[in-house]
């Protein structure tokens, strides 16, 4: 009876605000209540809720907070596709709630065409069975499955025998030909996992939709101390929720997959830090090198956007320069004379200029357009040849490093070496392989 009166509670609840016009009718039946609308009918089960409009059919949607977060970045994908501005291949929708100092709850999106699963592969979507099969994988920390109805989802653990598997999971209706695997997945992840990193005063939490043409909505609800720093793309929201600050933002790739959303935030409570750690970059305060190499940067960038050619390889920043001026330009032997990789090779050479060739148009996205300087360390007077020299690099706008590129010093010129490829790595010893 308990469970029975606490459904009636929740349903009856959901009939607020429906207009007098709309017939509706309340059943309980061992332990589930049946909504009866005169636009059509739902059961709704423990852990559930209805919710009722004039002329709409009832919406169920399970109680969970997090799962409430979810639907509501969910609707605005919705929204988004409904309007067809941008053409959208695939979204995904996360939210993440920092419980404790180790473990982060979090719930996050599948949205599949069946079309994409075929070609995916035969053992993805099983319709013998109506099963999806989700892996290979690590086991998830309690993990919960939903369908688009709201609908938990049963599911079993499909052991391979080296630590991973596959999640078997049961939809509640077969796929048809035209339809989308629509799933929402919660579980517990490590903050020292995939999403997340600590670099000095500074956390980190990221998420990468790489796929072209993606449309992605985050959510993090930091922990109650938090404070929140910055984000590398603009923020949809910073509200609050139980009196945490909680950050929205929402990220499209494009024709060139950019998806990385990167979001700073202190945590007190966790590091024993407060505003004073607060790095001095974010408080108008950098160092008067960075300050003059920041200015040439833009300077030069302005130049070389609106056509001007640039070749200079006397410093690392002239150097890098002269690389982003070949990629603007087109000048595929420019972009050979200052990468250090073609330099006495020439069927290195050939084959850099033939891939500079075919990847011009996302070069140009990626390392002129949103390419702006961040900071370096200072330059030895008298550098060794094979010395390797940092230059960590932002999106315009930010302040959050988004990529570190190595410089080598050769025969008194600097040459371009290459880049580290995403903002957590910075440890530029790795291309000492390749001098």
């Amino acid at each position: 009876m308990k469970n029975q009166a606490a459904l009636t509670v929740i349903a009856l609840a959901a009939l607020v605000g429906v207009g007098s016009a709309q017939e509706t009718d309340v059943i309980v039946h061992e332990g589930k209540v049946e909504l009866r609308t005169d636009a059509g009918r739902t059961t709704v089960t423990e852990g559930q809720k209805a919710t009722v409009a004039a002329g709409a059919e009832p919406v169920v949607r399970p109680t969970d907070p997090m799962l409430t977060h979810y639907w509501d970045l969910k609707s605005f994908v919705q929204q988004e596709k409904e309007a067809q501005q941008v053409p959208i291949d695939l979204t995904a929708t996360m939210v993440f709630d920092v419980e404790s100092r180790t473990l982060c709850r979090t719930t996050m999106g599948l949205e599949v065409p069946l079309q994409v699963l075929r070609n995916v592969g035969k053992e993805v979507y099983l319709p013998e069975t109506n099963t999806f099969r989700l892996g290979k994988t690590t086991p998830f920390g309690d993990p919960e499955f939903y369908d688009n109805e709201g609908r938990a989802l049963e599911y079993e653990w499909e052991a391979m025998g080296d630590g991973m598997g596959y999640y078997l999971v049961q939809l509640a209706e077969p796929l048809g030909e035209d339809e989308i695997m629509d799933l929402t997945i919660t579980m517990a992840t490590p903050l020292d996992g995939d999403f997340f990193h600590q670099d000095g005063s500074l956390r980190y939490a990221r998420v990468n939709n790489g796929a072209s043409n993606g449309l992605t909505y985050a959510r993090w609800i930091l922990p109650k101390s938090a404070i929140f720093v910055a984000s590398n793309t603009p923020l949809v929201a910073l509200d609050s929720v139980d009196g945490r600050q909680a950050v929205t933002v929402r990220s499209y790739t494009g024709e060139f997959g950019d998806g990385l959303i990167w979001v700073a935030f202190l945590w007190p409570d966790a590091d024993g830090t407060s505003m004073a750690d607060l790095p001095p970059r974010f408080r108008g305060l950098r160092g008067p090198q960075d300050v003059e190499n920041a200015e040439e940067f833009r300077r030069q960038k302005t130049r070389i956007q609106a056509g001007l050619e640039y070749v200079d390889q006397s410093t690392p920043l002239r150097a890098l320069l002269s690389w982003m001026s070949a990629i603007e330009s087109g000048d595929a032997e420019a972009y050979a004379d200052v990468s250090y990789q073609a330099l006495d090779d020439f069927e290195k050479r050939d084959e850099l200029i033939q891939g500079f060739r075919d990847d011009l148009e996302a070069d140009r996205y990626w390392f002129v357009e949103n390419l702006d300087y961040l900071a370096s360390p200072p330059v030895p007077e008298d550098p060794a040849d094979g010395y390797i020299h940092p230059i960590e690099v932002c999106r315009p706008g930010s302040l959050l490093r988004e990529d570190t590129h190595a410089l080598i010093h050769h025969e008194g010129k600097w040459y371009r070496l290459g880049n580290m490829g995403n903002p957590w790595d910075d440890d530029i010893s790795v291309f000492e392989r390749f001098k």
